[in-house]
């Protein structure tokens, strides 16, 4: 099943992917996709999508990341531990965990793209913020520098980072890191040392950065689209024609970043001017609401988690 509009043409695909809910997507390459599910992490392959967790100890996963310099080197997290695999899920050992609270669980996970040893985990708390033993103020987020054996706990005990939705990371400066949060977006200069709000008095629950102008950035809210063009300093609100409650995700075509992909509750959005204007993408989905979203590096095809199960694959060739 096909169909066309100005956001490319759909197809739906349902190999291995029936009844299946999808929290989270990673991208490497033209040819090779992963995803979060209610299912476990799926592979996208030849024949549909497979599974790609032998090994792991369960199918509750609560975070992923690939790395971007070697597309088989694959991390998930699931709520207290960190696994890793390096021939794309054939095989996996468990990596040390970060020293988290006994009511905090794993919810984000981010490789430097220019230095595959270095990682960052963000933490969500469920519970009163109170770490056992003597490890000090609640931390929301970690970094390793030796590809996950060791961690430590950055500095964010005085900067509000309650909950961690997304961390992602500058491109062309990996010193700079945003971190989606249910209170802002917050922002380090500094590789995650120091860490300061970009935004008041609004959480986000995605970040999509410009890959080539990364100080364009936008970020999903419970209103909305959020627009800075210079890396979060100032915000605009973009909203005309969007028409959907929470933007749970945000993909920005590499090769035409003026064409922006919004998935929220009232399914799948458009626009191809920046965010000035959107229209409804009409593909597969429908209204049913998106979860997901990332784009292959080429460009060429976009992929589209929704919530209540499926996958849809947007093609952009020809555009």
């Amino acid at each position: 099943m096909k169909s066309t509009d100005s956001g490319g043409s759909w197809k739906v695909s349902t190999a291995g992917m029936s009844a299946v809910r999808v929290y989270e997507l990673a991208v490497p390459s033209r040819h090779s996709a992963y995803a979060v599910t209610s299912q476990g992490l799926l592979r996208r392959a030849r024949g549909g999508w497979l599974p790609a967790d032998a090994g792991l100890p369960t199918l509750d996963l609560s975070a992923l990341a690939v790395d971007p310099q070697r597309p088989a080197a694959i991390y998930v997290a699931t709520e207290t531990a960190i696994f890793k695999t390096t021939d794309r899920g054939k095989s996996w050992r468990r990596l040390q965990a970060p020293p988290i609270s006994k009511t905090a669980e794993i919810s984000a996970l981010l490789v430097d793209p220019q230095d595959a040893n270095t990682l960052y985990a963000g933490m969500t708390e469920f519970g009163d913020y109170e770490y056992g033993g003597d490890l000090g103020p609640p931390t929301a987020i970690f970094k390793s520098t030796d590809g996950g054996a060791t961690w430590r706990a950055l500095q964010t005990d005085g900067t509000l980072l309650p909950e961690i939705s997304m961390l992602t990371i500058d491109p062309l400066d990996p010193q700079t890191v945003y971190a989606a949060t249910a209170r802002s977006v917050f922002k380090s200069s500094d590789g995650g040392a120091t860490w300061r709000s970009m935004v008041a008095d609004a959480g986000a629950n995605s970040l999509a950065l410009d890959p080539s102008e990364p100080k364009t950035m936008y970020a999903g809210t419970d209103g909305g689209v959020l627009k800075s063009t210079d890396r979060g300093i100032t915000w605009r609100d973009l909203d005309a024609g969007l028409a959907t409650g929470s933007v749970n995700a945000l993909a920005v075509n590499p090769h035409a970043p003026e064409m922006v992909y919004a998935g929220g509750d009232d399914g799948l959005f458009i626009t191809v001017d920046g965010g000035e204007t959107w229209h409804r993408h009409q593909g597969a989905l429908g209204r049913r609401g998106i979860e997901a979203l990332a784009f292959d590096p080429t460009g060429h095809t976009l992929y589209v988690g929704g919530i209540r199960g499926g996958m849809v694959e947007v093609s952009l060739d020809g555009l």
